[in-house]
């Protein structure tokens, strides 16, 4: 629905909030708890998207090291350098240029942004499952599905999520 993926989203807030601990610690601490972190993240989500709907976002599972195709070394590594860089060089610049907004607007505003980014996120899982729901074969029921139907057609969700495999045989959690 918006410009914001929740992967990605979820996954920046969730890194942000275990790594604010660790930002007086040395640059190695940081680099092991983010590669940690980064590729148990990237596990659960790839999971979870298998899990829920079926899509198979990414996989590792020619790579080395690799957990179930789902992380591997590599990209721990990769998490590792990309939560240094975040609690060393970004959250700081971010957190002085925050200072820049009027103190009494800080509060509202993060619960607007939270509150339009709850939103976004939540479209996106309706419009996901409405279209999983099609892809089976399926013809919606109800309003909300019809208005998915309408406003998330089919060609919209596949221009939106191009890059992923779907396999409806997969969604474990449907039951």
């Amino acid at each position: 629905w918006g410009p914001f993926s929740p992967i990605y989203g979820v996954g920046g807030m969730l890194i942000t909030l275990a790594l604010h601990r660790f930002e007086s610690a040395s640059p190695l601490v940081i680099y092991a708890v983010s590669a940690a972190f980064g590729a148990a993240f990237e596990y659960f989500a790839a999971w979870f998207w298998e899990s829920a709907f079926g899509i198979v976002a990414w996989s590792y599972i020619d790579q080395p090291f690799n957990i179930g195709g789902k992380t591997c070394l590599g990209i721990a590594l990769v998490w590792g350098l990309a939560g240094l860089a975040w609690v060393k060089l970004a959250a700081p610049v971010l957190k002085e240029a925050s200072k820049a907004v009027p103190r009494a607007w800080r509060e509202p505003l993060a619960w607007a942004l939270l509150v339009f980014f709850l939103a976004d996120a939540a479209t996106t899982m309706l419009a996901l499952d409405c279209w999983m729901y099609r892809l089976n074969g399926l013809e919606p029921e109800g309003a909300l599905q019809q208005f998915f139907a309408q406003h998330y057609g089919d060609g919209a969700m596949q221009a939106k999520f191009e890059t992923m495999s779907i396999y409806p045989q997969l969604a474990t959690l449907r039951g």
